[in-house]
């Protein structure tokens, strides 16, 4: 699987960032401490296994937007876009959904096929 696109509609530092285009091969973050690479790090952990507790620190945007965003992927299969809220409030339940290469809703079971087995530890 590889990382094609992402939109980060709030968390933490980040609101409405949007990085498209990313390379084929390594894509490298870097800056300066509390630039936002770590929660970068942790929005895209939170697009595959979800905004569990231990996220909480970074989930609440600092300027606007509400947390989560929409990443775009190409599996074996072809690209699936995933996009993931939660709740304005930041407490409620979380919104998963996902788009197969037809553009049609696709369920869980893509996200549990394009993470192949792969947990969060």
């Amino acid at each position: 699987m590889k990382i094609a696109a992402l939109e980060v509609h709030g968390y933490g530092v980040w609101s409405e960032l949007k990085l498209a285009d990313l390379s084929e091969g390594l894509n490298v973050f870097f800056g300066p401490n509390e630039a936002g690479k770590t929660t970068l790090l942790e929005w895209v952990r939170a697009m595959f296994y979800g905004f569990s507790p231990k996220r909480a620190r970074y989930m609440a945007p600092r300027r606007r937007g509400r947390a989560g965003g929409r990443l775009w992927v190409i599996g074996a299969d072809g690209p699936v876009e995933i996009r993931r809220h939660v709740a304005a409030d930041g407490r409620g339940e979380e919104r998963l959904e996902l788009f197969g290469p037809d553009g049609r809703g696709a369920g869980e079971v893509t996200l549990s096929s394009l993470l192949a087995g792969v947990d969060e530890a």
